[in-house]
Order: C-alpha cells, then sequence, then structure tokens
C-alpha cells in the first residue's frame, strides 16, 4: 500500500504544477530559462555542516567533492544529477545525498556537467572522462559507484560503457535511480504510464533526447540511448523503478536484456511509484535507500 508520505508528495507535485515543465518543447525552454537564471542548488546546510567540501573546475565547469568529517567509509559516489540533460541539479538532488552519505559514509564527487539545448552530449562526457580519471588515480576504482537518476543514470551508464569500451578501469558497481536509457521515449507503454507520473512528461523528454544527440545527430545512437549498446561486461548493476514511472519501460528493457545475456541485475520495482521518487521525502524512499546501501556494500 502506498504510504501517506508518498500521496503527500503527490499531491505537492500537483499543487505545484512540476509536469506543466514537459508538457511541450516551448515549457521546456520557458522551464530552462527560469533555472539558468536561478542557478544550480548548493550543498544544503547538512552536507555544509558535515563535510569537507572543495571545489574544481574541469573544461571551465564546476564539480563538488565532498568527504565525511567523520563515520566515512572507503565508498566514492560519482553522481549525475537528472533533469532531462537540460534542468539544473537541484535541492532535492542534494537532500538525497544526504540521505545516501548518512547511509553509506561514502565521499561524494558531484559535477555539475554542460547540459542541453545550449550543447550535446560532447562537452559533458569530455568532463566527466576527465573527472573519472583523476578520481581512479586517487581512488582504488573498486570503490567507486557511478550514480544518478533519471538522465543521470543513462550518463551514469553510458559512461560506465564507454570506459569498458576503451578498457579502462572499470568502477565497482553502478546504480541507476530511474534511468532514462532510451533517449527516443516513444515506447507505446510509456504512453498509457503517462498519466500517473507527476513529474515529467513525453513532449519534452523527446525534445530533451534530440538536444542532447545534438544537430544531426539520432537519440537512438549511443551515448544518447546507453540501453541500445552492449552491457556485457559492466560492473554490477543495479536499478531502482516504479510502476507509475513513465522510464518504467526503459528499466523493464534492461532488465529484459540483462536476463537475456545472462548478466546478473539487482533489479528493484516499487509499486505505483512515479519518477524519481527514491530521492523524494517518502517512506518508500526510505526504503529504497536501504536497498541502495546494501547494493554498494555487498
Amino acid at each position: 500500500m502506498t504510504s501517506f508520505s508518498a500521496k503527500m508528495v503527490n499531491i505537492i507535485l500537483k499543487l505545484r504544477g512540476i509536469k506543466k515543465i514537459f508538457s511541450s518543447e516551448e515549457a521546456a525552454l520557458k522551464g530552462i530559462a527560469e533555472d539558468r537564471a536561478r542557478g544550480p542548488a548548493k550543498p544544503v546546510s547538512w552536507l555544509t555542516q558535515n563535510c569537507d567540501i572543495s571545489e574544481e573546475h574541469i573544461d571551465g565547469h564546476l564539480v563538488y567533492h565532498l568527504t565525511p568529517k567523520s563515520g566515512g567509509s572507503d565508498h566514492h559516489v560519482l553522481y549525475f544529477h537528472g533533469g532531462g540533460y537540460a534542468l539544473d541539479i537541484a535541492p532535492e538532488h542534494w537532500k538525497y545525498l544526504t540521505k545516501l552519505v548518512k547511509a553509506t559514509g561514502a565521499s561524494l564527487s558531484v559535477p555539475i556537467y554542460p547540459m542541453a539545448p545550449e550543447n550535446d552530449w560532447r562537452p559533458a562526457y569530455a568532463m566527466a572522462r576527465k573527472l573519472y580519471t583523476e578520481l581512479a588515480g586517487k581512488i582504488d576504482p573498486a570503490d567507486i559507484t557511478l550514480m544518478g537518476d533519471s538522465a543521470g543514470g543513462g550518463f551514469s551508464l553510458a559512461l560506465g560503457q564507454m570506459l569498458r569500451d576503451d578498457g579502462e578501469k572499470l568502477p565497482g558497481k553502478i546504480a541507476l535511480l530511474s534511468p532514462w536509457i532510451d533517449g527516443n521515449a516513444n515506447d507505446p507503454e510509456q504512453v498509457i504510464i503517462a498519466p500517473k507520473d507527476n513529474i515529467i512528461a513525453l513532449p519534452a523528454i523527446q525534445a530533451m533526447g534530440r538536444w542532447w544527440a545534438g544537430e544531426g545527430g539520432d537519440p537512438s545512437d549511443f551515448p544518447v540511448s546507453p540501453l541500445l549498446h552492449d552491457i556485457t561486461g559492466l560492473p554490477p548493476m543495479g536499478v531502482w523503478t516504479g510502476t507509475h514511472d513513465i522510464l518504467y519501460v526503459d528499466a523493464k528493457k534492461l532488465k529484459a536484456k540483462a536476463d537475456a545475456a545472462n548478466i546478473a541485475l539487482d533489479y528493484h520495482v516499487h509499486e505505483q511509484m512515479q519518477h524519481v521518487w527514491m530521492i523524494l521525502p517518502m517512506k518508500e524512499a526510505d526504503k529504497a535507500m536501504e536497498e541502495i546501501a546494501a547494493f554498494m556494500q555487498r
């Protein structure tokens, strides 16, 4: 049964009209302009009080590095935020990362990567590759988890595939939260699910896939659609999704692909949960955090 806290979050999301930003390409562009005016959210107070925080710039773009002042572990999470590759990191991402640090003692690297529609995927992955190489030179790659929500999940999977394809040292794990891994967003089942999802809608997601592919690009191509690329030879992967999430279809296809290739996938489906529910303040998200921590610590 859906928790009271989840029902309240759904009501709040409807009242705030978050989904309107995704109702059309024009609405998305307006929302992005407002988002750029606000700028990316900064780490929330718990993180600033309980972590040593440093900043660096890679290719002119900011990266936050956070290390717990006490209770830390060997885990390091390279986290890519969601937002359709177009919206800045939000306070909800930092609140989720607070819970992650508390649950796992992990240190964090959080890139504020270049986004669409100003950029396609190329500069963002160039930045991410440099950041990962830097981290892997300081930290045992086996202790690194690539993690992201929504588009950040697609980013994490594709980065892992790039590293594998180029023979680089691989991270220990890849954790995908409501991952967007098919840039086309055109599966008929998504039309059926769409009214149940209070956060995203297909028109803007489809436009964002085209923007990320770039001029002359195809959203079906790698890395915009890492689902359509080879998933063999990757580190252990975990996926968290919900049946009311438009991107549930992507997660199901990844599970089917993994099963067909005899690849173990730590796969978690939560009933009646919408997009990125695991980073929102609800009882079900607390359960997901337990699962994520267990996955990282295995």
